[in-house]
């Protein structure tokens, strides 16, 4: 005979067990008043189960084909956690990532900032590419030889965010955010300060050819 203490449990006999065993139970009231609230840590969401991490930022980048394949390169100053969908020839290595993709999506979270991005479609960008450089202080999309699609972009950064002569008059712009887009040939470049926030490119409209998806979680 032996003595349990037991803590915010219920303890019953099942299975036959009804009898057969005897010991004392302490028991201690829990109230009718749970702690529901979510403990630290755990995901709030399918995304998040499926990484298994939560870290607060996400990055989404989908697109390429058989026949063009889309890779991808990216850095952060912390960490990269990567998900379900990436694959066996995704590399994440601490804050640093490479990838392909022709046809699915690669989800990533990841903290700290952005340190780097290159999109390229195909690999030597004669599509599109998309470009981050922190130590540059510079955003670029630009539209290869090869695009017959219009490519839609939005960035928001914490700092503060400059065109250069290169965007068009149909880009829209403030301190800290611009939205525009690309056709064939073009090339849209901004400078910048602090960190990226949040990137979203679309090739066509709805994201079927290429689409990058940075933001908070």
């Amino acid at each position: 005979m032996s003595l349990a203490r037991v803590i915010d449990s219920e303890v019953a006999a099942r299975n036959g067990a009804d009898g057969k065993y005897r010991g004392n139970v302490e028991t201690v009231n829990v109230g009718s008043d749970p702690n529901v609230e979510q403990p630290p840590g755990v995901p709030t969401s399918a995304k998040e189960a499926a990484l298994g991490r939560n870290l607060p930022k996400s990055i989404d980048i989908a697109g390429g084909d058989r026949n063009d394949v889309l890779r991808y390169s990216f850095a952060t100053t912390g960490e990269v956690a990567g998900t379900r969908s990436t694959e066996p020839n995704d590399t994440v290595s601490g804050g640093q990532v490479s990838g392909a993709s022709a046809g699915a999506s690669d989800i990533f979270r990841y903290s700290g900032g952005l340190v780097s991005l290159d999109v390229n479609l195909p690999a030597n960008g004669s599509i599109v590419s998309v470009s981050v450089d922190r130590e540059d202080g510079r955003i670029e999309f630009d539209g290869g030889s090869r695009n017959t699609d219009r490519l839609n972009y939005y960035v928001r950064v914490t700092g503060s965010l400059e065109p250069t002569p290169s965007i068009n008059n149909d880009d829209a712009f403030s301190g800290d955010e611009a939205k525009g887009y690309i056709i064939k040939g073009g090339k849209d470049v901004y400078n910048y300060t602090g960190d990226v926030a949040v990137l979203r490119v679309a090739l066509p409209e709805d994201g079927s050819r290429l689409s990058v998806d940075i933001g908070p979680s």
